[in-house]
């Protein structure tokens, strides 16, 4: 088993809606979407079974006015003129306005670490890199990308920041909704005794909604499903303490199909777990 360590890497006007009622949770899927990018692109059955995302830094690009955050807004001649954009969701009623699209962009800094299988050619991530995009974001520089024997020498190498953390235990509660349970925790004061500081939302995986199927336009021609995201629990916890208290296994995020579960994908630490669904 490899692991391949980019540290610090800095991403320009990311993507951090991770659903559409979800603004500002971190890029788990994006991270692991990237690494599966990265295998596609080197080939020889290489494949992702695990990825850690440590996080630095993320300025979100808005304004914030009495406590409410407004998240800029991109506007674009699509849609806009035109007798075919009329009615159109993305078309302005005024026919002299611009089109309006929802959406909430960050700039970040996170340190991603993938654990691979048959990467033979790690090299070839420095020239994947340079073109990729990460959620949707342009990888504008990052730190010599390195190769590691343990996880624990990986996560040592990057030095600091805050490992995400999956925290789906403050969900368990049988006797409310997971909904209610997620609102509560996220609406506590932090603590940090009561281990509930640094919690987040986060998209972790994804529950097609309609078969899978060949479809037109499709990229590569793979099979195609819609999908609605699946929103759990997470928490940021300093990589340093992380170190001190945890095996450095345990900071991967691993790719789960779970079973009776229908066409659902998530990522989870701990997987030798059962699955509540």
């Amino acid at each position: 088993m490899k692991y391949l360590v980019v540290p610090r890497m800095r991403v320009q006007a990311a993507n951090m809606m991770g659903a559409s009622f979800l603004m500002g949770g971190p890029p788990l899927c994006a991270a692991y979407g990237l690494g599966e990018a990265l295998c596609h692109h080197a080939g020889g059955g290489a494949k992702v079974t695990g990825v850690a995302l440590i996080h630095h830094d993320r300025e979100a690009l808005g304004q914030s006015f009495y406590g409410v955050f407004s998240p800029q807004q991109r506007r674009g001649a699509a849609f806009t003129f035109g007798k075919s954009s009329r009615g159109s969701d993305y078309s302005s009623k005024n026919e002299h306005a611009l089109s309006l699209q929802p959406v909430a962009c960050a700039h970040m800094s996170v340190s991603v670490v993938w654990e691979l299988e048959q990467m033979a050619d790690m090299h070839a991530a420095e020239a994947f890199l340079h073109g990729a995009r990460f959620a949707g974001g342009d990888i504008v520089r990052h730190g010599p990308v390195y190769e590691c024997r343990s996880m624990e020498e990986a996560l040592r190498g990057i030095g600091g920041g805050y490992v995400l953390t999956d925290r789906r235990d403050l969900l368990e509660n049988r006797q409310k909704d997971q909904a209610s349970l997620m609102v509560e925790a996220l609406g506590e004061v932090p603590d940090a005794e009561k281990g509930n500081s640094w919690l987040a939302a986060a998209c972790v995986g994804y529950a097609a909604v309609t078969p899978f199927e060949h479809r037109s336009g499709v990229r590569n021609g793979f099979l195609h499903a819609f999908a609605e995201p699946l929103v759990g629990m997470v928490q940021y916890c300093s990589l340093r303490t992380w170190l001190r208290e945890h095996d450095a296994e345990e900071a991967l995020w691993r790719p789960v199909w779970p079973e009776d579960a229908g066409d659902v994908f998530v990522l989870r630490q701990d997987t030798e777990e059962s699955v509540d669904w």
